[in-house]
């Protein structure tokens, strides 16, 4: 009898152990190679295959592969660069200091010369809901507006000199600037006008993210995460990363399932819209500066040194996309 039930209580152990290996190796992180020392500082894929990496000293780099390769692109400026984003394989921009803002119209061969943002201070962010209707935030307090895919920028009043370091619009209508020391803007009307936000912590804000109007999350200084389900309109609450390690980047791709990166190679997960956050081994110790995920199977982080990590998981099934 009782050897039958150190038996049963061994299996109950294996089949623990087994449960918890899969939920921690569900999905892995590999090393990509880039082709560069640069520091990375955004990332931007549309698809499985598609994507672009830009960072210090003007760096491009661009794929049509998932990663498999990287290539080098001309983008005629020694300025960092901070940010990309593009709307489909095709039309992209790219925003860094002094005001940078480039574009391209044929997946990057070519970038055009800057284009006029009436800014001198340093972009670190830019978001487009269309060809036509973009913004890109920054140093100072700086958010810029267009409606004509840059032709023109226009300043947009945010209320304060802090940096933003992420600018997102779920509409043509609804959007968040975030960074600095608690600094968050809302508005809900393109940013014609922009409103403070409380989230609760004074820390330095380095990521945000939102899948719809009503949920989003901050992360930043000393694994700081904090989550809202009214559009941060009433209420930020903290959650509860696990990690003392700086959190630069967050991306979700639906309300229960996304990312947080920082210093030190940091990378956490969750499946619960982040009531449980558990670290994922990322194989360096580099800081990861930025994240993109095209769905809950397949993602990249890129960050100091010319890093590229690539996520595969290949134990789920299709997942919605939430870009």
């Amino acid at each position: 009898m009782k050897r039958k039930m150190v038996l049963v209580v061994v299996l109950l152990f294996v089949l623990v152990f087994a449960m918890s290996t899969q939920v921690n190796a569900a999905g892995t992180w590999t090393k990509q190679t880039s082709g560069t020392k640069n520091d990375l500082h955004g990332v931007r894929f549309v698809n499985t295959s598609n994507g672009w990496a830009v960072g210090a000293g003007g760096a491009i780099l661009h794929t049509t592969n998932g990663g498999a390769t990287w290539k080098k692109q001309t983008s005629g400026t020694t300025n960092d660069l901070w940010s990309v984003y593009f709307i489909n394989a095709k039309t992209g921009w790219v925003v860094g200091d002094n005001g940078t803002v480039l574009k391209t119209a044929n997946a990057g061969a070519t970038w055009t010369p800057p284009q006029t943002s009436g800014t001198s201070n340093a972009l670190y962010s830019v978001y487009f809901i269309n060809a036509k209707t973009g913004w890109a935030a920054g140093n100072a307090g700086t958010i810029l507006h267009t409606a004509n895919g840059g032709k023109t920028w226009t300043a947009q009043s945010s209320g304060t000199n802090d940096f933003f370091k992420t600018v997102q619009f779920v509409n043509a209508n609804t959007g968040w600037a975030v960074g600095g020391a608690g600094n968050a803007r809302h508005t809900t009307n393109g940013g014609t006008t922009w409103t403070a936000q409380n989230l609760g912590t004074t820390v330095g804000i380095y990521g945000s993210y939102f899948t719809d109007t009503n949920n989003g999350w901050v992360a930043g200084n000393g694994g700081t995460i904090r989550h809202t389900t009214n559009g941060g309109t009433t209420t930020w609450t903290a959650q509860s990363s696990g990690t003392p390690s700086f959190l630069l980047s967050v991306h979700f791709v639906n309300t229960n399932t996304g990312w947080a990166a920082g210093s030190n190679g940091a990378i956490i997960h969750t499946i619960n819209g982040g009531a449980t956050w558990t670290k994922q081994a990322s194989g360096t110790t580099k800081d990861l500066l930025s994240t993109d995920f095209v769905n809950a199977n397949t993602g990249w982080a890129v960050g100091m040194g010319g890093i590229i990590l690539k996520y595969r998981d290949t134990t789920k099934g299709a997942a919605a996309t939430m870009k």
